[in-house]
């Protein structure tokens, strides 16, 4: 049986088992491949390797092929779910394992499909490892003159001084851990309501050194009025800096399971004033997009993987 562990931003609760579901493919059926491409490691093809579009998740062949039937008029991004042992290349800016890629900065074929490749990296002594977790950083500028929306000086423990010392603290501890790697999830609220900070948040986590998966959080949606923007759209801007909001990732014999579990209000919802709501004015749950993606990823997950769930709020 696939054990589920949840790890959420404002609770950890253990959640019911599923029954066994294998295969090579989920999600895609015989539809025609648009998204082709390899995964290597260490220039070696892997095998068994998931891809996935955001709704279809597919494995690598011997060769470390792989095809996805993607609806390219609706999918902005390819990713893989690095398996164990493996990592997708870190980006010492961002303190990210990069392991997706935009379609917009890829190249399409002449026969219209897209040939996208990956390559990751052999992980030292994978099986011990530490993850730190952390939620609701939340910084806010110190004041309007240094460019902040909102006036902040009266929030000072969610300040940019606060993250300081987090990034701080972190990189002191994993120093000490030597003889494993580190990895960080951050659950969501990663900023307050200004995406602009997201820039610092990478380059505070570059200095740490830790490899960081990222959980999107209410605040970090755009705070737009709902008559403006939907829920298909509140998380895009935070998506083109972080990368996919719904992913998965391998450490060990653990599943990582990352997912947006924030919902914006409907067009035209209301507070009890009256007041048109906003996007981060968010309620608990899943839209069906991301509930066939999670049925498709954990299809293909073996099922004597633990599942951790990585969300931001109690689902």
């Amino acid at each position: 049986m696939k054990k589920f562990i949840s790890i959420l931003a404002l609770s950890a609760l253990f959640c019911a088992c599923v029954k066994e579901d294998t295969g090579t493919s989920s999600g895609g059926g015989s539809k025609p491949a648009t998204i082709v491409g390899t995964v290597t490691g260490n220039g070696s093809p892997l095998q068994g390797v998931v891809v996935s579009d955001g709704l279809n998740c597919v494995t690598t062949d011997a060769s470390g092929r792989y095809a996805l039937p993607s609806d390219l008029t609706n999918t902005d991004y390819v990713f893989v779910s690095t398996p164990p042992g493996w990592a997708a290349p870190y980006d010492k800016t961002t303190g990210q394992s990069v392991f997706w890629k935009f379609l917009k900065d890829c190249t399409k074929g002449t026969d219209g499909r897209y040939d996208i490749a990956f390559a990751l990296e052999k992980i030292a002594n994978p099986e011990r490892y530490t993850v730190f977790i952390f939620a609701d950083p939340q910084p806010r500028r110190n004041s309007t003159s240094s460019g902040g929306s909102v006036p902040t000086d009266r929030y000072a423990y969610k300040s940019l001084d606060c993250c300081e010392d987090m990034y701080d603290d972190m990189k002191d501890l994993a120093a000490t851990m030597k003889d494993r790697p580190v990895y960080g999830i951050a659950l969501g609220d990663i900023v307050h309501q200004d995406l602009s900070l997201l820039a610092e948040y990478k380059a505070g986590m570059a200095r740490t050194g830790i490899r960081t998966y990222n959980v999107i959080g209410n605040h970090d949606q755009e705070h737009i009025s709902c008559d403006v923007m939907q829920d298909d759209r509140a998380h895009k801007a935070f998506e083109a800096e972080m990368g996919p909001v719904n992913y998965s990732f391998n450490l060990g014999n653990i599943h990582y399971v990352v997912v947006d579990n924030m919902v914006a209000p409907a067009a035209g919802s209301k507070d009890e004033k009256g007041n048109p709501k906003y996007t981060d004015e968010c309620s608990t749950g899943i839209t069906d997009a991301i509930w066939e993606w999670l049925k498709a990823d954990l299809a293909l997950v073996p099922t004597d993987k633990t599942i951790m769930i990585c969300g931001h709020s109690p689902m």
